[in-house]
């Protein structure tokens, strides 16, 4: 537009300027490639303010709550505590729980919450065990992994006989989702592998049983851009916001003409069981098992 000299050109520039204010200030449009030099994608390409995460669809909940439920296997007499973040899983599933907040959150104790520093602290106070069951989402975002056995030590001590804790996470290997080089990394720091988890509750006392479960995502380019950059995903939440732009370039270039992307979503729930007294312990692996959900998104 600097160096515009004849009045269409003047006239062209006017208009691609005005368009360029509106979509920021007044859709929550991201403007690409309209002012010239290098970019990714020579188009306007819209963004909703407050667009439904992939993650928040209705066909995904089912799929995710549907395997979550068939692993806490709860009544309603039980003693129920849920770690996900803002306890949204008792929320969806109608479970009488209890919302552990950890001080780290910030979060203030309601009447349907708890707050808890030290679990392993905790149980050496000689409490009888209460807990049927504990949920836990993606455990390295909220318990430093350095602490991550003593928690499940604690945990274990005061829970039931027959007693289940039920993690949600991912699989450290993040290849099968379309990423940048530096979301990967920050994938991998917020998702060890799964046997990290796995073999630190065998060493508590608990029988390990792990199951995977997969559904096909189906998105537009746009929304899973959008998925990344918003800070839904927590692991991505650290990144910089010069640095979540180059990404997205390098991310746009990757996916150059493709209006919708496709991709595997892989879940991992461990299941961990106190037994009753005198049982053997063993660990159990289950690949893949699950409703034949289809397409999500």
């Amino acid at each position: 537009c600097l160096h515009a000299t004849t009045q269409s050109s003047k006239l062209c520039c006017s208009v691609i300027t005005m368009m360029q204010s509106f979509c920021r200030l007044r859709l929550g449009v991201r403007c690409v490639g309209l002012s010239g030099g290098k970019s990714a994608r020579s188009r306007c390409s819209f963004k909703r303010m407050m667009s439904v995460s992939v993650f928040q669809q209705q066909t995904y909940k089912d799929f995710a709550n549907d395997n979550i439920t068939a692993q806490l296997m709860t009544e309603d007499s039980h003693s129920i505590l849920d770690f996900s973040q803002g306890g949204t899983l008792g929320k969806e599933l109608n479970l009488k729980a209890k919302h552990v907040v950890l001080p780290s959150s910030g979060e203030e104790e309601t009447t349907d919450s708890v707050i808890v520093d030290d679990f392993f602290a905790l149980s050496q106070r000689g409490q009888e065990p209460w807990i049927d069951r504990v949920f836990l989402e993606d455990p390295a975002y909220d318990i430093e992994l350095k602490n991550i056995t003593d928690f499940f030590y604690g945990i274990y001590n005061q829970m039931k006989r027959q007693g289940r804790l039920v993690i949600l996470t991912r699989p450290h290997d993040c290849s099968h989702y379309p990423l940048f080089p530096l979301a990967v990394d920050k994938w991998n720091e917020a998702h060890p592998p799964v046997t990290f988890y796995s073999d630190r509750l065998q060493r508590a006392g608990f029988q390990v049983r792990m199951k995977s479960a997969s559904t096909t995502i189906q998105t537009e380019t746009e929304s899973w851009m959008e998925e990344i950059e918003s800070g839904r995903i927590r692991a991505f939440q650290s990144i910089e916001k010069k640095e979540m732009q180059n990404g997205l370039e390098e991310l746009d270039d990757l996916v150059e003409g493709m209006e919708h992307i496709q991709f595997e979503d892989k879940l991992v729930l461990i299941t961990a069981v106190k037994l009753e007294e005198g049982q053997e312990t063993e660990s159990l692996i289950v690949q893949d098992e699950g409703p034949p959900y289809g397409h999500c998104g």
